[in-house]
């Protein structure tokens, strides 16, 4: 979890829901995704909540429109890049991420293959895309991988995964020097 955020929790839904019980939705009748106070949702953590996540979007295109909705949202007024190194965060633990690489090859031993989940993909398409992306897809593709190859890099982050770029006055002296 990173501090300062909230922490979204995993709920069983009732017996026939189509998410499988891995994420719960309040029914709030809103179909445009302002209304998510009942959105919970926690981290993912292992391979098969990642498998079951993508299935999911696959699945059940409110859900998909809910996770993009609650993604935009929480990524506030970031720019397209930032916002995706953001959702990772917020989608996948540091752990689940580490263990992931682009094609599935590491340096000692096989990864999970991130090209493989194309219903993610999309999903994080689709928030660049919203974000005023106009090459969503070269866009994702090229932060994923670059944010896949520092993954157990990651792990040591205890904050924000991205950098803020420092205004040219806070770095002067008073005196203007």
């Amino acid at each position: 979890m990173i501090s300062g955020r909230k922490t979204y929790s995993r709920k069983k839904n009732p017996e026939g829901s189509p998410n499988n019980g891995a994420f719960h939705f309040g029914d709030s009748g809103a179909k445009d995704g302002r209304d998510l106070d009942n959105f919970d949702f926690e981290p993912l953590d292992t391979r098969d909540q990642l498998e079951a996540f993508n299935e999911n979007l696959g699945r059940d295109a409110a859900f998909t429109n809910k996770m993009v909705s609650w993604l935009s949202i929480e990524t506030g007024s970031l720019g397209p890049k930032k916002s995706l190194v953001l959702s990772v965060d917020l989608l996948f633990s540091r752990q689940l991420f580490a263990s992931c690489s682009w094609s599935g090859h590491g340096w000692n031993s096989s990864k999970i293959p991130f090209y493989n989940f194309k219903n993610i993909l999309n999903l994080l398409r689709r928030l660049a895309s919203a974000k005023g992306c106009k090459e969503p897809v070269d866009m994702t593709k090229a932060v994923l991988r670059k944010t896949l190859s520092y993954g157990n890099k990651r792990l040591e982050f205890k904050g924000r995964t991205f950098n803020r770029k420092k205004s040219r006055n806070a770095s002067r002296n008073n005196d203007g020097t």
